[in-house]
């Protein structure tokens, strides 16, 4: 079988999306050395350096020419050129975030990951909304494929109430995550934490992702000012995100004097993250909305004890490895915070409690179930 696969995301700076596609690929590629994959990438010359080398013999790429632009308007004006000129014979194309490039093959698989400016619009510039993605590239994809995926029963729902897309075309495949790089010895965490971070003292940790409106990191701001408020501690709060910080969590943060109590983390390594949820004295996910929470995963696979979003996927993901609150409630948010720094069995319990939960997705997993749906659109 030979798939082409969609990477664009893979030449990302970071995010959950680039998390999926790289480890997919990684454990398709392990199922079956029969299996070919073929990752597409746009046309740029100045980035190919970037993209992730992979050391499996049946993964090669693909990429394409000319300027994305000029290429997506011949695509969506005269559907050519197809797909299989530049790659040759495909089986099945898995197009793993809104495109499914013209094809000769009518195996089309898309994954789509989450639908946060469609569930909350009034976050969003109306550019976003009106843009290529949403008002071109994803009713197209819908249309053509032969079967969506999703990460979460939430995006499922979604997909149905939003875009009326039938039930029975959606398998949901959750996403999986390597466990062992987000075990870390304590003592080793607290010297990277400290020498390599510059981070003393006590703190909590939110793994924001890629920065978008949904991740309510106004409410997480003004809950931390409470915490400190009412439990008198000088406690930190450290955010790890990829992207601009919005105008109005700055503006909080200077109302409430944080100014020298929260450190935004740029380009952080998966071990500097892994030892910041491992030292931390709790983890915050709080978004309004998740198509998966990726970084919700992380946190329970380090051990962090962590207060989750009750909205969207996040309580799919964590069960009841976490304390679950209202991401709009600033008073929830700060009251799981101070159980979780005042009751040390409650704290104990989910340090254990995560990583047994986080134990229950692999990418293996993930691939086994991926593969089943190439081998279910081609059969049909």
């Amino acid at each position: 079988m030979r798939i082409g696969i969609t990477a664009y995301h893979l030449l990302q700076p970071g995010g959950g999306i680039k998390e999926y596609v790289r480890g997919l690929v990684t454990a398709l590629a392990g199922l079956d050395p029969a299996l070919e994959l073929v990752l597409v990438f746009p046309y740029s010359a100045s980035r190919r350096d970037g993209a992730p080398r992979f050391r499996e013999k049946n993964i090669s790429s693909c990429w394409l020419p000319g300027p994305t632009r000029l290429l997506r308007a011949s695509w969506r004006r005269f559907g050519r050129p197809r797909l299989e000129r530049f790659t040759g014979p495909l089986d099945v194309v898995h197009g793993t975030h809104f495109l499914l490039p013209p094809a000769r093959t009518d195996q089309l698989v898309l994954t789509v990951h989450d639908l946060a400016p469609l569930r909350h619009p009034g976050a969003f510039d109306r550019g976003i909304l009106e843009g290529e993605e949403y008002a071109r590239l994803l009713p197209d994809a819908l249309k053509r494929a032969s079967r969506v995926i999703t990460p979460s029963e939430s995006t499922a729902r979604d997909l149905v109430e939003l875009r009326g897309v039938p039930r029975e075309r959606i398998t949901v495949i959750p996403y999986g995550l390597d466990a062992a790089p987000w075990k870390v010895d304590p003592a080793e965490a607290e010297a990277t934490v400290r020498k390599e971070l510059g981070i003393g003292g006590e703190f909590l940790f939110h793994n924001v992702g890629t920065m978008k409106p949904t991740k309510n990191l106004q409410c997480a701001v003004e809950a931390f000012g409470e915490v400190r408020k009412k439990t008198g501690r000088d406690i930190l709060l450290v955010m790890a995100a990829v992207g601009e910080v919005a105008p109005g969590v700055r503006e909080a943060i200077r109302r409430l004097g944080l100014e020298s109590k929260i450190r935004f983390l740029q380009g952080a390594s998966r071990r500097q993250l892994a030892s910041l949820y491992t030292a931390c004295s709790a983890a915050l996910y709080v978004s309004l909305y998740e198509g998966f929470g990726l970084p919700a995963l992380e946190a329970l696979a380090a051990g962090a004890p962590l207060v989750a979003s009750r909205a969207s996927s996040v309580p799919e993901v964590v069960g009841e490895a976490a304390l679950l609150v209202d991401p709009e409630s600033v008073a929830e948010i700060a009251g799981a915070v101070e159980r979780l720094l005042s009751d040390e069995k409650l704290n104990h319990r989910l340090r254990g409690d995560g990583p047994r939960r986080a134990a229950g997705y692999s990418w293996d997993a993930a691939a086994r179930s991926t593969m089943e749906v190439y081998t279910e659109v081609m059969d049909n």
